[in-house]
């Protein structure tokens, strides 16, 4: 999710989750480069649903979204296999994104 801080206008200081009309999207978005007549305040991130299994003595890790899977030795390591793997596979930072993680027990 989006959301915006109008800048000018009747509207000034409101905050939407959508432009109106007449609200222009040129420039930077952040009203820096004067062409453009909104701030943009937060953005939610993405979150990737991942699972994990028990298999032998590793954890089989499934990123369904993006139809992939790798492995992590110990549980502790799930969330930070599971969000390389995603980084790696879209060429994105480790950051941009939040992992949810569903541990099937056997």
């Amino acid at each position: 999710m989006v959301k915006y801080r109008l800048v000018g206008g009747p509207r000034a200081d409101e905050v939407v989750e959508e432009l109106p009309d007449g609200y222009r999207s040129q420039g930077t978005g952040s009203g820096s480069g004067g062409d453009a007549n909104f701030e943009i305040l937060m953005t939610a991130k993405y979150v990737y649903e991942v699972t994990a299994k028990r298999d032998g003595q590793l954890w089989f890790i499934r990123i369904p979204q993006i139809d992939g899977a790798t492995q992590a030795r110990t549980r502790e390591e799930i969330p930070a296999m599971a969000r390389d793997y995603i980084a790696i596979a879209l060429d994105v930072t480790t950051d941009s994104f939040d992992v949810a993680v569903t541990v099937f027990s056997d």
